[in-house]
């Protein structure tokens, strides 16, 4: 179990506990970039032509124009429990959230249950990337300082930094919807290809925030 002075505080991890993290992650982990529609998003158009960042804030059920999110998230699988419960309790050490376990049954009869650990928010993410970072070496690290990227960005464009879910309500900006897109593109081994369902709506978002960007750059 973490001491008291151990959790929610990354720089009383050893490095070598951070480098075994970020081993495991490399090895059977997954970052992730949840896409989310909202609003019930069905339309080409996801709104109408908004002239300034106010209006673009508003709707009439109050949740603004932006009709998806992204939800970032570190997940680890394994059929060790015990392996499982030091993850977990590294994850609870670095970022001072418990996260979300599952166990899901394996393919076969007589196969044995998988379970999976997953972190999620904003800050969490953040704090674990901050720390597993620097060692990782593998396919995931590309991944990983595009997901610690786009965190950097919401956390920097809202007023009130630190804890919290008021920077994952910020409209996305244009150089937010490069990461997301480089980031599922990344994820596709063959081609590179965004899923088209997201890459739909990148694109119809994309193109009504350079519009308003441009729009904002005419008034300064």
């Amino acid at each position: 179990m973490p001491h008291d002075g151990e959790i929610g505080n990354p720089q009383a991890i050893p490095e070598t506990e951070k480098a075994w993290l970020a081993g495991v992650i490399e090895g059977d982990g997954s970052l992730g970039m949840g896409f989310q529609l909202q609003n019930g998003y069905g339309k080409s158009r996801i709104f109408g032509n908004p002239a300034n960042y106010d209006e673009f804030e508003k709707s009439k059920n109050g949740k603004g124009y932006q009709r998806f999110a992204v939800k970032p998230s570190i997940q680890f699988s394994n059929q060790d429990g015990l392996l499982i419960e030091s993850v977990c309790n590294l994850f609870i050490r670095i970022c001072k959230k418990q996260p979300l376990i599952r166990e899901s049954k394996g393919q076969y009869e007589n196969s044995r249950s998988v379970l999976s650990v997953g972190l999620y928010g904003l800050q969490a993410v953040f704090d674990v990337l901050e720390a597993i970072l620097p060692y990782l070496h593998g396919e995931k690290q590309a991944r990983a300082r595009l997901l610690f990227r786009f965190i950097s960005s919401r956390f920097a464009r809202h007023k009130h930094l630190g804890r919290g879910n008021g920077a994952s309500k910020v409209p996305y900006n244009s150089d937010e919807l490069l990461i997301i897109r480089q980031f599922y593109e990344t994820g596709r081994r063959k081609g590179g290809k965004t899923n088209p369902e997201i890459g739909r709506v990148l694109t119809d978002y994309e193109r009504a925030v350079a519009n308003l960007e441009e729009v904002e750059a005419m008034k300064i």
